[in-house]
């Protein structure tokens, strides 16, 4: 139920191909304070390809990079001036607006419900495709891989503040991990915060403390519910096993650092 899932489902489908989507009913696939970073190449082919999210995304036209010891100065920066270098959009808006387009094609079934991998296997589905890294699939059939800890952990939120002209995403380095802002609209910025485990315990105030006085553009009122999870690299040592394919973050799980997960699975999407 996850995003990877309801984009695969959709361009299959456009191929006039017959997907069902299988979930458990328990999981969501939604997160609250999380945002994506789209390369403006597959910004394009997204809304040709799959929908249009011009209306709920933002251009980013400047990144600049500090570190800690020299916050008034840039390492250095990256713009293009004849067009934007990405865009950032909240991860609940463009999947709420997927899952919307999903629900009257005909070409898509979606079951809500548990089902037993081995009965799944014993289907006379053509092709199984799996991007969950939690379930009996990825965990006994694709459990050879390369597994690099990076002994993190990053918590996301949303800043609300007030309006400023907010086009450039900002990252720091600071000493606890690296820090970004990246821009959702002139007045809500998405805040990633990947923290070094070895520091010491961080707690939810403890983190709104740091960001605040490494922020140094924003007049922040307010954060969305803050979410956490461990930063791991992952890397499959073979993508496929008969007619079951792993995709997406269970073939290539990387650092949130670059933003380059969900893109790298977009270009899959596309060659596939």
């Amino acid at each position: 139920n996850g995003l990877t899932n309801l984009v695969l489902a959709k361009v299959l489908a456009s191929k006039n191909i017959r997907v069902t989507i299988l979930f458990d009913s328990k999981t969501t696939g939604r997160f609250y304070s999380r945002s994506i970073g789209l390369s403006k190449k597959n910004y394009d082919y997204f809304n040709k390809e799959i929908i249009n999210i011009r209306n709920i995304s933002w251009p980013i036209s400047n990144i600049d990079v500090f570190k800690e010891s020299k916050l008034s100065q840039k390492i250095f920066s990256f713009n293009n001036k004849s067009s934007d270098i990405f865009f950032i959009v909240k991860y609940n808006n463009i999947y709420d607006s997927l899952k919307k387009n999903l629900v009257n094609n005909k070409k898509i079934k979606i079951i809500k419900k548990r089902i037993l991998y081995k009965k799944l296997i014993k289907s006379n589905y053509n092709l199984i495709i799996n991007s969950d890294l939690q379930n009996k699939i990825f965990k006994e059939i694709f459990f050879k891989k390369f597994v690099k800890d990076y002994n993190s952990i990053a918590f996301t939120s949303i800043a609300k503040h007030s309006k400023i002209k907010n086009n450039t995403a900002t990252q720091i380095f600071t000493k606890f991990g690296p820090l970004a802002f990246l821009p959702l609209s002139n007045y809500q910025t998405s805040v990633v915060f990947s923290i070094l485990q070895d520091k010491k315990y961080f707690n939810e105030k403890m983190i709104k403390d740091l960001i605040l006085k490494y922020n140094k553009k924003l007049k922040i009122k307010s954060f969305n519910k803050f979410e956490k999870f461990n930063l791991k690299s992952i890397i499959l040592r073979k993508y496929h096993n008969k007619n079951i394919l792993s995709f997406g973050d269970t073939i290539h799980k990387i650092h949130p650092l670059a933003g380059q997960g969900f893109n790298m699975t977009l270009r899959d999407i596309n060659v596939l």
